[in-house]
């Protein structure tokens, strides 16, 4: 569920930047990476040594994730109203699945890689994080108002809150 709605936010993210400019600036693939770093890194309370060991492998999952999500994305641009059968449509959403297990089972080997590097708890943390991550670049990249103005206190409630 965690990826589905991650999938959906970077989703949004790219549909808020694309739709009329309201991005008050644009990140290049690097600046994402650096800003994504910094974040996971402070909210995991990871070290000098263990981001150093950590990120590259980090995002190597992320490009292969990419590189798999791309096929997936492929398969919507094949939906032509009236025009698909529904064998098509069915043959869409196995590929939709298997796209999804992909990414489960290769998330799956990585874990592995990353609880040689740093703690489960701070991996759990990366992985909530990320998720507050695009958020909050939503709630500073795209001028959607002050996060304050709802939540007075400033503190988050719900899934992340450590």
């Amino acid at each position: 569920m965690k990826k589905v709605f991650l999938l959906v936010t970077l989703l949004v993210v790219t549909l808020c930047w694309a739709a009329d400019g309201m991005a008050q600036e644009r990140l290049s693939r690097e600046q994402f990476k650096t800003r994504q770093q910094s974040y996971l890194m402070e909210k995991a309370g990871l070290t000098v040594d263990e981001s150093a060991k950590f990120f590259p492998i980090y995002f190597e999952l992320q490009d292969k994730k990419t590189e798999i999500n791309n096929t997936y994305w492929k398969v919507f641009q094949n939906i032509k109203p009236g025009e698909t059968t529904e064998e098509q449509y069915t043959e869409m959403l196995k590929t939709i699945y298997d796209t999804r297990i992909r990414i489960d089972k290769l998330e799956q080997s990585y874990c592995e890689k990353f609880l040689k590097i740093i703690s489960a708890e701070k991996l759990c943390k990366i992985f909530m994080a990320e998720t507050n991550f695009h958020r909050d670049l939503m709630m500073n990249l795209g001028n959607f108002g002050n996060r304050n103005n709802n939540n007075p206190g400033g503190r988050r409630r719900g899934f992340g809150q450590f």
